[in-house]
């Protein structure tokens, strides 16, 4: 029941997954391929990125596309 985290990581490694293109997807799903037009559309933004399990890194990548 205990997964070792260095497992998970090398697993999660190989899937060979791109991060960024899944973020950006969700993004334009939802608000279209606009950049946020303000602080407070893009603090919406990240947080619907964020609670749909998109890193931070990855988010501000995908707001500046």
């Amino acid at each position: 029941k205990g997964l070792d985290s260095l497992l998970v990581a090398q697993a999660l490694e190989d899937l060979d997954v791109d991060w960024f293109e899944l973020c950006l997807q969700a993004k334009e799903k939802k608000y279209g391929a606009e950049r946020p037009k303000d602080v407070k559309e893009k603090a919406q933004m990240v947080r619907h990125l964020q609670y749909r399990g998109h890193s931070m890194n990855v988010i501000i990548e995908a707001l500046s596309a």
